[in-house]
């Protein structure tokens, strides 16, 4: 999944459609074409009752077989992508940070509150691309209908009108009116499942492995116009 991941999402994300390479992206897209193709022919004949078994047999009408693909490509960026590296952002905030991981151990009625934190500071998504819907002025710009623009949600969540030392990690932050799921309309529908799952990934990992530390520089936070990424941690998991 991550090979399919990273391949498809170079032109998922891409905001130069033109410079990415054809061949991965092309082996990608048949391989997992390929492979939930015959998960979705396998629901239709032998219902299993997971989500991909929901989404064939809606009660809102028949989805053809490219539409339910259509639909595992959004479940694999929203589901896989966005989790992995919520899940590495936090932890590589963990590791730089031994204090913070300290503070959960200490106080582990913190965790929603970190997770949510978290999710402020190094959450996946850095902007969010829309299209302009009626003409209006903003910060000095002219915007018309139909022209595309980036939402900096990494900028919104430093708002100092918002949030009190937005340059500081504060686990125990509340509020913590963050768009880091979005908002509206738009609001993530996993983000419940977003935030159990990184608590129990991170929690466990503390209790686990109670000397958990950097085994080597850790690289800075990177990633482009659309989501922070950060790939490699490595970390000495025992005592």
């Amino acid at each position: 999944f991550q090979d399919w991941s990273d391949d498809l999402g170079a032109i998922v994300f891409s905001l130069a459609p033109g410079a990415v390479v054809e061949e991965p992206l092309v082996r990608a897209t048949r391989e997992f074409v390929a492979f939930f193709t015959r998960l979705i022919e396998r629901e239709r004949v032998h219902p299993s009752g997971n989500l991909l078994s929901a989404l064939v047999h809606s009660d809102a009408g028949e989805l053809s077989t490219l539409e339910l693909v259509g639909a595992c490509t959004l479940l694999l960026f929203g589901g896989h992508e966005t989790t992995t590296n919520r899940i590495d952002h936090a932890l590589g905030i963990l590791l730089e940070r031994p204090d913070l991981a300290e503070q959960l151990r200490a106080h582990p009625e913190s965790w929603d509150t970190a997770i949510n934190e978290f999710m402020r500071v190094v959450g996946p998504a850095r902007t969010m691309a829309r299209k302009v819907a009626v003409a209006h002025s903003r910060g000095g710009c002219e915007l018309a209908p139909g022209d595309t623009v980036f939402l900096s949600i990494a900028a919104a969540n430093h708002d100092e009108a918002v949030f009190a030392a937005p340059g500081e990690i504060d686990l125990a932050r509340d509020p913590n009116p963050h768009l880091g799921f979005g908002w509206g309309p738009h609001f993530c529908l996993g983000a419940n499942l977003a935030r159990l799952e990184a608590r129990i990934a991170l929690q466990t990992l503390l209790e686990r492995f109670p000397a958990l530390h950097a085994a080597a520089p850790l690289a800075p936070l990177g990633g482009g116009t659309m989501g922070f990424a950060r790939r490699l941690l490595p970390a000495r998991l025992s005592a």
